[in-house]
Formats: structure tokens, C-alpha cells, sequence
């Protein structure tokens, strides 16, 4: 399984378990059962990316998300700002803490992550329609993030971890903020997707942003003073990707036959 994985991403790996350890030491330190509880679920996620990332088409920068991502959490359990420990604290005035910024970033990741993994494989007329792909990405991030709610609520419920996690308020939040996060990721995805569209090979990089061919016209015959010859009709050009065809221009006026 690891020989699949490139130079690149292999340093990406080693940079994320190497913080885990280090965060491992420093929960059996404090006997933070809950975040021990957490590097468990990230270990099960981190053998699922090395098995599936090629199959979810994950780009390095998008592992290099999802390990930033990890470590941000993993901060936000261990680190203390002036006695106070980093979830908790505010990051702009009494309305945006550090965990409503990492769930933020780390759905934003997700939508980016969704949006490798599902393209290929959903039917045309939904890559080809940015409107009902931003809907499915967001209701799929969306399903993610209340995903990882449930994980939190099995924290509350068999390691009292209540006070830590927060209570209906805190929930609700969440939520608000993966929302943001996704919109976010929206608005990568379709610079990305016109960035691709301008490119010279987008026919061939992004088939779902590949207009389609349109039918090439009839060819009309025509027939001049020397003789009845097949030759295509004038073709304007649209703009659409495909060979250039040049009009054909008669040599007399076409004349009609019988």
C-alpha cells in the first residue's frame, strides 16, 4: 500500500504522523481521554487516504489540506492561550472562536476533496451544470460535517466530554460555519473549472466543461460551369472546439440539375 504512494505525498504523511505522535505523548500526559478518542477515528481516516487517495484522485495539495487541517484540531485541543485552551478562544470580537474557524477550513477541504472524488464518475448533465453541482457538493459536504457532529456527540455520551464540546448552541454553529466553508470551496472550484475552460486543453483536462460537438452540416452539391462536385457548405465559426473548416467558395454560380 505504501509503495502507491509518491516522494511527495510520502513527506506529507511523515509530516502528519509525526504531529500525531507528538500529540499522541501530550494526551496520555493529560489523560485527555477525549483527544485519544480522536487519534483513533484520525488514524482509521489517515489508512483510508493512503488506500483510496489515488481512486479519490487527491491531489498533493489537497493531502496537504487535509494534514493542516488535522494539525489545526489537534492544536485546538492541546494548546492554552493565556490559560484558556485554543477551541475556546475568540479569534474577531464574541462571534467567530478558533473551532467555528477550523470547521470552517476543514469543510471548505472536504468540498475540495468531494469535488476530486465525485466529478468523474456523476453524470454529464450534472458536471456540465455548475448550478446542480454546487448543490451536491454542499448537501455531500454538508452530510460530512453533521458526520463529524456525530463523532463529537459520541464523545459527550460515553466520555463525558460535554463541557468540552459544547452543547445545542455550539452544534448549531458548527453547522453555520461548515455551510461558510463550503461556500468557500464553491468559489474555488468554479475558478478552478473556468480556469480550465480557458485553457487549451480543456476538452481533454475536464470533459463536463467540454461543450458538445456540434453536427457538422451536410455536404451540398454543388455544381459548377466544369462539372458537379461535393464540396462542404460555408461554416461560421462558433468558437467551438473542433478542426477549423474553411468555406468553400464556387468558382460560377451553382445551377440547379434537370
Amino acid at each position: 500500500m505504501l509503495s502507491s504512494i509518491t516522494p511527495q505525498n510520502k513527506r506529507v504523511l511523515a509530516f502528519t504522523v509525526a504531529y500525531m505522535v507528538i500529540f499522541s505523548v501530550l494526551a496520555a500526559l493529560r489523560q485527555n481521554v477525549e483527544f485519544l478518542y480522536y487519534m483513533v477515528l484520525m488514524v482509521g481516516l489517515i489508512i483510508f487516504v493512503i488506500a483510496y487517495h489515488r481512486d479519490l484522485q487527491m491531489s498533493t495539495a489537497v493531502l496537504i489540506a487535509l494534514s493542516f487541517v488535522g494539525l489545526l484540531h489537534l492544536m485546538g485541543g492541546h494548546l492554552y492561550l493565556d490559560g484558556t485552551r485554543l477551541y475556546d478562544v475568540y479569534l474577531i470580537g464574541n462571534i467567530i472562536r478558533y473551532d467555528n474557524f477550523v470547521h470552517a477550513v476543514g469543510i471548505f477541504v472536504i468540498t475540495l476533496v468531494l469535488y476530486s472524488a465525485v466529478v468523474p464518475h456523476v453524470d454529464r448533465s450534472v458536471r456540465g451544470s455548475s448550478w446542480v453541482l454546487s448543490v451536491v457538493l454542499v448537501l455531500m459536504a454538508m452530510g460530512v460535517g453533521a458526520l463529524i457532529e456525530i463523532v463529537e456527540f459520541g464523545a459527550v455520551l460515553f466520555l463525558d466530554a460535554g463541557d468540552a464540546v459544547g452543547g445545542y448552541r455550539n452544534n448549531s454553529t458548527d453547522l453555520l460555519f461548515n455551510l461558510a466553508g463550503s461556500f468557500v470551496g464553491l468559489v474555488g472550484i468554479q475558478w478552478h473549472r473556468r480556469r480550465i475552460r480557458a485553457g487549451s486543453a480543456a476538452a481533454d483536462e475536464l470533459e463536463s466543461e467540454a461543450i458538445p460537438p456540434r453536427s457538422e452540416p451536410e455536404d451540398r452539391i454543388l455544381v459548377t460551369g466544369r462539372g458537379m462536385e461535393d464540396r462542404p457548405g460555408p461554416q461560421k465559426d462558433s468558437g467551438a472546439v473542433g478542426p477549423a473548416v474553411s468555406p468553400v467558395l464556387p468558382e460560377a454560380p451553382p445551377r440547379e440539375v434537370g
